[in-house]
């Protein structure tokens, strides 16, 4: 009798820890599935599209989208930027954005961030210091997010870089 207690607590707390994991919304005609704790334009959050649109998501398992990968680099001290959002892979991203980071001559090239199928924002502070990457969805939210890391207001920081990592649909 005891083991067979001892058994179903068991299977209640594995129930209990198996709960939800995460959250789904769905605004706008897309679908944000999102870690918990996060809220619909976190940039840990995939989207995709709802209704009709659903059945040609880069998530279908149907084979037919190629991921696009994006990476950004920084030199701190020239100000060069390097960046993309055309790898087919993190690596292969990573690289191209190194290498025209150090382009013309910058030699303290530093990764930044690496993403796939999402937007990307840099922010530079008008003063000495460390641009801010912020990556997302909705470019306007990760600017206004870059913006406010970055020093508060648009006078202290400038938007220098944007753009989105988009998934091409295989013919």
């Amino acid at each position: 009798m005891t083991k067979r207690i001892f058994k179903m607590f068991g299977l209640l707390l594995l129930a209990l820890a198996a709960g939800d994991a995460g959250a789904q919304y769905e605004i706008g005609g897309y679908y944000y599935s999102c870690p918990a704790g996060a809220g619909w334009n976190d940039p840990r959050c995939t989207r995709e599209p709802a209704g009709d649109a659903a059945n040609e998501s880069p998530s279908d398992s149907s084979g037919g989208w190629i991921n696009k990968w994006g990476a950004v680099y920084v030199d701190p001290d020239t100000g060069s930027i390097g960046a993309t959002t055309e790898g087919f892979s993190g690596v292969n991203a990573a690289r191209i954005a190194q290498q025209r980071c150090e382009k013309n001559g910058s030699r303290n090239c530093q990764q930044q961030t690496v993403f796939v199928n999402t937007c990307v924002v840099v922010a530079w502070p008008s003063k000495r210091g460390m641009p801010v990457t912020q990556t997302g969805h909705e470019v306007e939210d990760i600017a206004r997010i870059a913006l406010r890391d970055c020093g508060g207001t648009t006078s202290a920081c400038e938007l220098v870089y944007q753009s989105c990592a988009t998934p091409q649909r295989i013919r």
